[in-house]
């Protein structure tokens, strides 16, 4: 998963929970000191029921960040997103989950792999000692 992709996401939830609550809040309190029309309770009703999802998947999108087996959830959560009320969010969202990490971290760790596994075949090939082995490893995983 893209985290990067992932955080946009969440920004894009965050600035459509604040404006829907916004609405809501209008719908609910303001337009009903001029009519008493029962629609709008609702509408603000339904408005909040969105925020609090919206809520919930900006949480769950911060967690999936570390969890791969996530992806399938996060699926789900986007095209909500997509059908409900944050386009942008759920398109980040989708993005974030399909295209995985370019990124340094993914470089770094397969970098930081194969430094070691160049070395357990110097020392499996005899070529380096036990010691040599240890300070070289040592010396690999301090430099991360």
């Amino acid at each position: 998963m893209n985290k990067t992709l992932l955080t946009i996401s969440q920004v894009f939830v965050a600035i459509g929970a604040t404006v829907i609550g916004i609405y809501a809040l209008i719908f609910m309190f303001v337009f009903n000191q001029f009519e008493s029309e029962i629609s709008l309770n609702i509408a603000g009703f339904v408005m909040m029921i969105i925020v609090g999802f919206n809520i919930f998947v900006f949480i769950r999108i911060g967690q999936a960040k570390d969890n791969p087996y996530m992806k399938t959830e996060i699926i789900v959560y986007s095209v909500i997103l997509l059908i409900t009320s944050n386009i942008l969010g759920g398109i980040f969202a989708l993005l974030g989950v399909l295209i995985e990490n370019t990124g340094q971290d993914q470089t770094d760790s397969s970098s930081l792999e194969k430094k070691l596994k160049d070395l357990d075949n110097l020392f499996d090939k005899g070529l380096i000692t036990l010691d040599e082995y240890h300070e070289r490893r040592k010396k690999i995983i301090e430099s991360v």
